[in-house]
């Protein structure tokens, strides 16, 4: 032990036991000044890393504890998923970060999801209500192994991937608030369609307010229009067509 006379920062320790609200195992540490003067610690996961919150995921790598809160640098496994970051911080009831990536791995079975990764991900991830939220930030992620580009929110549980946003596929691109991904198709209930022009800037043809289902294996689209709001619009000829369910027929107008 230092005297007030000869006291150096090095022998300010404290041993006790860490316990985090449940997000880390509690396990026993050391309190130790930190850079910013706070009293904290810098501590590795065991190798296979620990189990977080109650065992809805897994972290591996490095926790540090100081005045800025609970953080860490390492990867996060949850479900299929993999966020990688050198700033993760942790709260007793969601994690939220800017990734340097996040990958979805490709799965069928016992639930299917698709392949997707990030770059620049945003990630807020609420453990207790099964969710996890992942926005680009700076490019597209890339899905589907290299056949589509989504923009957009994914929002990932153990049971499915949904998604708000604009799924791109080169010739044709799909915006919904509400897509459900698969394997190998996704679908929506209410979605605008858009065909891309060949060869030329703009679109030969947009169809707002349908049902959606895209096979990508099959290179199959299916789009059933939902009512009497469904409008499907020629761009290069200013020309839509409106649905009528009282008279059983497309209505044509002009359109600036």
């Amino acid at each position: 032990m230092d005297s007030l006379d000869n006291f150096r920062n090095e022998g300010l320790i404290f041993e006790g036991e860490f316990s985090s609200a449940g997000i880390f195992p509690t396990f026993r540490e050391q309190l130790t000044l930190q850079k910013d003067y706070s009293l904290g610690f810098i501590r590795q996961t065991p190798p296979g890393g620990f189990q977080i919150y109650g065992g809805k995921a897994k972290f591996e790598n490095e926790i540090r504890l100081s005045n800025k809160g609970l953080r860490a640098d390492g990867d996060l496994n949850y479900v299929t998923s993999t966020t990688r970051s050198k700033d993760f911080i942790f709260f007793p009831d969601s994690m939220n970060t800017m990734a340097n990536s996040f990958d979805l791995k490709e799965q069928i079975d016992p639930i299917e999801f698709p392949q997707a990764h990030g770059d620049t991900v945003y990630v807020h991830w609420m453990p207790y209500k099964d969710v996890m939220n992942a926005s680009d930030k700076a490019s597209p992620f890339k899905t589907y192994n290299g056949k589509c580009t989504f923009k957009g929110k994914y929002s990932l549980s153990p049971l499915e991937l949904h998604g708000n946003g604009v799924i791109d596929m080169v010739k044709a691109d799909i915006s919904a608030v509400n897509i459900l991904f698969k394997q190998h198709q996704f679908f929506s209930d209410t979605a605008d369609f858009h065909l891309k022009a060949i060869d030329e800037e703009g679109l030969t043809f947009a169809s707002d307010n349908v049902n959606a289902k895209m096979d990508l294996d099959k290179r199959v689209g299916e789009f059933v229009a939902n009512g009497s709001a469904s409008i499907v619009r020629f761009p290069k000829t200013n020309i839509s067509l409106t649905w009528s369910v009282l008279n059983g027929l497309w209505i044509a107008k002009k359109f600036n």
